[in-house]
């Protein structure tokens, strides 16, 4: 009977510690507020390509998130400051440090070689090469259309990662609409040593607006 007594204390022991030794940064909290600004000064750039496929509710398909995502995004930015036209070797050089920055430093600059217009026109293959030249292969929006996206959730899910509900809204201050909701995208995001404190890890479309009236 002792012998039982003993190796249930010894269980209860070993299960305390356990408890004990398991960090807090594994339970999910909302930081919303602490990193708000930052994340929204990261993810601002990019509005023009996240609301490229829900502007007009028209996305189809899901949000397909790897090296040609992360390519476009960056040549369809402000970041790199690339003309449609110019040389791929003067892109790259260009947006490599910006590709780092945002992704990691395991991202690739990758863009599909150009083939006609009508041949992968998915998102992700915004831009093709042609014959070593930049070649978009999108259209534009609607004359003083702006999209601007609003960061309205932050939770930290585990050591160093975190998940952002980050929502994409269309704007025209002169037709008289503003903060049209086109939808909603999860970005996950990775704590690193750059200027806004992350890196994005992945991108999901959770949920898009019907047409624009």
């Amino acid at each position: 009977m002792k012998k039982r007594k003993g190796i249930v204390l010894l269980v209860c022991i070993l299960a305390l510690c356990c408890c004990m030794g398991m960090p807090v940064s594994a339970k999910k909290k909302d930081v919303t507020k602490k990193y708000k600004n930052a994340v929204t000064k990261m993810l601002s750039p990019f509005d023009r390509y996240l609301c490229y496929p829900i502007a007009y509710g028209k996305a189809s398909g899901k949000f397909v998130f790897n090296d040609y995502t992360k390519t476009s995004m960056l040549l369809y930015s402000p970041e790199c400051h690339v003309n449609y036209g110019e040389s791929v070797s003067s892109a790259k050089r260009k947006c490599m440090p910006k590709l780092k920055q945002y992704f990691g430093t395991v991202t690739k600059f990758r863009m599909k070689k150009y083939k006609g217009y009508g041949y992968n026109m998915e998102l992700q293959y915004l831009f093709h090469n042609n014959d070593g030249t930049v070649q978009y292969m999108g259209g534009d929006y609607a004359d003083m259309d702006t999209p601007r996206g609003k960061v309205t959730k932050i939770v930290r899910t585990a050591k160093k990662k975190y998940k952002v509900t980050y929502k994409e809204y269309l704007t025209n201050d002169y037709y008289g609409y503003s903060d049209a909701y086109r939808g909603t995208y999860q970005i996950s995001l990775k704590k690193a040593s750059n200027q806004f404190g992350f890196i994005i890890t992945d991108i999901k479309l959770t949920e898009s607006a019907g047409p624009l009236n």
